[in-house]
C-alpha cells in the first residue's frame, strides 16, 4: 500500500492513502492539505518521526489497524486517525480539547433548515445556554466517510464520537442544512448513525424556516458573492458593507427558486427524518426565524424547554452579526417590482411563501 506524506504550516502530517490522494486533497484543502505532496512507500516512512509532529493517517479501508501498527512502531509521536480522531473535532471545532462527555446522553436534537435561515443566530443562543454545540457537522467529507466498506460502523462511531464531544448537561445538538444532508440520502450507512443516534432517550428535531423568501434569496447571493456567510465583529461587519454588490434579478431569481425549491423538499423528507428511529417518538418543533428574531427571549425559551422540558434563565449571548443593511432593502425593494412586472403577482403570494401550517402538518 502506497501513502503520500504532506505537512501542514502547522506541523501536521497527512498520512494519506495513495488512492485517496486527490479526493482528500480537494475535501479538505480547508485544513490547508496539500495537493503536491512526495508519494512514499509505506516502508519507507521516517522510522523516528519528531515529536513536535502530529500525524493524521488516512485510510479508506483499514484505519483502526493501521493505528495501531504507527502507533507501537513510533510511541514518542502523536499518531491520530483521520475518521476517528481528527475529523470529528474538526467538524465540531473542538481540535485539540481530549476530554468526552463520559455520562449519559439523555437528549439528541438537531437544527434543521435551509440556508441562510438564521440556524447560525439560533446555534449560538442555544450553545451558551449549555444545550451541547449546534454546529454543522454534516458537510462534503461525510460523503467518503459513509461509503465504501465499512461505512455504517465508520459513520456510527463519528456521530458517537461528535455527541461525546460537545454535550453538555446531557444534551447533544447537531445543525444540519438540509441540502448537504441529501448527499448522504439513502446511504445505508445512515442506519448505523440511527443506531448510534437512538440510544438517546429523547430525541427532537428543531425545524427552523424563513417566511421571507425574497430576504432568503437576497442573503445567499449576497454569501456566496462576498464570501461571508457569517460576520461575528463590528470590524468585519464594516469591512462587509464597504463591498460593492451588483443587483442582479436574474441571479437572485436562481437563488429564490433555489431556496423555495429546498424547503420544499425538506418538507418531503421530514416523514424519512422520523422514520430513522422506528419505535420511538421523535419530536418536531417549528420556528419561524422572524419569529425568533423579534422575540428572542421568548422564542428562546419556547425552544429550550421541547429540547429539555426545563425552564431555566437564558442567555442571550449570540456573537454572529446581523447582515441585512439599506442594501438588502434596496434590493428586496427592486426584486419586488421587478417580479411583478415579470409574472403579474407578488414574489410573497400562496405559491411562494410556505406558512407554518405546511411544516406542522409534515411535523405532525
Amino acid at each position: 500500500m502506497r501513502f503520500a506524506i504532506t505537512k501542514s504550516p502547522r506541523r501536521t502530517v497527512f498520512v494519506v492513502e495513495a488512492s485517496l490522494q486527490a479526493r482528500v486533497a480537494t475535501q479538505i484543502g480547508k485544513w490547508q492539505l496539500e495537493k503536491q505532496a512526495a508519494v512514499l512507500a509505506f516502508e519507507q516512512l521516517p522510522a523516528a518521526p519528531e515529536d513536535t509532529v502530529d500525524y493524521i493517517v488516512f485510510s479508506d479501508s483499514n484505519e483502526e489497524s493501521l493505528l495501531q501498527s504507527l502507533r507501537s512502531a513510533w510511541p514518542q509521536a502523536a499518531v491520530f486517525g483521520f475518521w476517528n480522531d481528527f475529523y470529528p473535532r474538526a467538524a465540531c471545532f473542538n481540535w485539540g480539547r481530549q476530554r468526552k462527555f463520559d455520562g449519559p446522553i439523555e437528549v439528541m436534537y438537531a437544527v434543521v433548515s435551509t440556508p441562510r435561515s438564521g440556524s447560525t443566530f439560533l446555534a449560538e443562543l442555544l450553545t451558551a445556554n449549555q444545550l451541547g454545540a449546534p454546529k454543522e457537522h454534516v458537510r462534503n467529507p461525510l460523503s467518503f466517510l459513509a461509503a465504501g466498506v465499512g461505512g455504517r460502523d465508520r459513520l456510527a462511531r463519528f456521530v458517537d464520537t461528535i455527541a461525546q464531544l460537545t454535550a453538555r448537561n446531557g444534551v447533544a445538538g447537531t445543525k444540519i442544512i438540509w441540502h448537504l444532508a441529501e448527499r448522504l440520502r439513502g446511504s445505508p450507512s445512515l442506519a448505523g448513525a440511527a443506531e448510534v443516534i437512538g440510544r438517546a432517550t429523547n430525541k427532537r428535531i428543531v425545524l427552523l424556516y424563513r417566511r421571507d423568501k425574497v430576504a432568503q434569496a437576497i442573503s445567499n447571493y449576497k454569501a456566496q458573492l462576498t464570501n461571508a456567510y457569517h460576520i461575528r465583529s463590528s470590524t468585519e461587519l464594516s469591512k462587509y458593507k464597504e463591498k460593492q454588490i451588483p443587483y442582479s434579478f436574474e441571479e437572485l431569481m436562481k437563488h429564490h427558486a433555489a431556496m423555495l425549491d429546498g424547503e420544499r423538499r425538506l418538507l418531503k423528507d421530514l416523514t424519512q427524518i422520523k422514520s430513522a428511529w422506528p419505535g420511538s417518538r421523535v419530536e418536531i418543533m417549528t420556528v419561524i426565524y422572524e419569529e425568533l428574531e423579534n422575540d428572542i427571549r421568548g422564542q428562546l425559551a419556547a425552544i429550550v424547554k421541547f429540547i429539555t422540558g426545563k425552564s431555566p434563565e437564558l442567555s442571550l449571548e449570540a456573537r454572529v452579526q446581523k447582515l441585512a443593511d439599506e442594501y438588502t432593502e434596496e434590493f428586496s425593494r427592486r426584486f419586488r417590482e421587478d417580479y411583478r412586472a415579470k409574472f403579474g403577482h407578488s414574489a410573497d403570494d400562496a405559491s411562494t411563501v410556505i406558512e407554518r401550517a405546511a411544516f406542522e402538518l409534515s411535523a405532525s
